[in-house]
């Protein structure tokens, strides 16, 4: 009998701080796990490779790329890279270009001018300088871009071009292009020619199409781009292979590339041929250089993560 009354002051006892704990328990329930998915939450983002990016990433947001959002290839919306709402490719509430140049561009980035107020180089340290009247305007679609007045280059740079490359960049124009001529006789877009040399390269609009030449080497794109539409061009260079243009992430042109560095110019003008006087008149904006020669798909996905909506 005394073991029973003890046997069951134990149990209450036990009851009672079982009581307690739920108790206190209940003052403090689980926090909520800050994962919201609806506009500016917090943010989860990912920079670097093999994307690296201007626009805003977030997720139930929208923008070029995320799930529940809206852009150009992703999944649960249509989005551009990952799963997010404005932006190119992260998961998380709003990320703008602040985050670093590396969310929609693919690896072997080296200069990147967005051209939205200045000619700085946004990853680099190879600082553009405004030629002539260059200034900058606001476009309708586009936001702060280059406008290039056809009477000197808009910008130059240091020719830093390793001797495989990629440049790209958007451009519009409704201004005729010179006719019935090579590269050299275009309104340059990449001027980096030196006479007399073989080591340097020019792309330009001909013909009211790209042209090329390097290594004595040229190809001419067969699209127009004198149409007052903004078009993305990319011209890619495999050092001993060969040199591709693309307009809108398609190829546009091929040649061989020759074997060899392509600086003998020491500087690359953007816009314009300042020896030659041959300029570009048009808008210019987010002009892009790596350091290799992007494959083709690559140069569809930097297409599709930098246009707008």
């Amino acid at each position: 009998m005394r073991r029973s009354c003890r046997l069951g002051a134990l149990l209450l006892g036990f009851g009672s701080l079982l009581a307690c704990n739920e108790a206190t328990l209940s003052l403090f329930p689980k926090s909520d796990v800050m994962t919201e998915t609806g506009g500016g939450g917090p943010l989860s983002a990912t920079s670097g490779a093999p994307f690296a990016g201007d626009t805003n990433a977030g997720s139930g947001g929208s923008g070029a790329a995320g799930s529940g959002g809206s852009g150009a290839a992703g999944s649960g919306g249509s989005g551009a890279a990952g799963t997010g709402g404005s932006g190119a490719a992260s998961t998380g509430g709003v990320a703008g270009a602040e985050m670093g140049a590396a969310t929609s561009t693919p690896e072997g980035l080296v200069g990147q001018w967005p051209l939205d107020a200045d000619a700085n180089d946004a990853v680099g340290a190879n600082d553009g300088t405004l030629q002539g009247t260059t200034n900058f305007i606001t476009d309708a679609s586009r936001g702060q871009v280059l406008s290039c007045d056809g009477q000197s280059p808009g910008l130059v740079i240091a020719n830093l071009t390793s001797p495989s490359f990629s440049y790209a960049f958007w451009m519009w124009t409704d201004t005729p292009s010179n006719q019935n001529g090579g590269p050299l006789d275009g309104n340059a877009l990449l001027w980096a020619n030196t006479a007399n040399a073989v080591d340097d390269f020019t792309l330009s609009v001909m013909n009211s199409r790209l042209d090329y030449i390097s290594y004595d080497q040229t190809t001419a794109g067969s699209a127009n781009v004198v149409d007052a539409t903004w078009h993305h061009v990319a011209v890619t260079r495999q050092d001993g292979g060969s040199v591709f243009l693309y307009l809108d992430g398609v190829e546009d042109g091929s040649c061989g590339a020759g074997s060899g560095s392509v600086t003998s110019n020491p500087q690359v003008y953007v816009g314009g041929n300042p020896v030659d006087h041959r300029y570009f008149t048009g808008l210019i904006d987010d002009l892009r250089q790596y350091d290799r020669a992007l494959g083709a798909d690559e140069v569809q996905m930097l297409f599709a993560t930098t246009a707008l909506p």
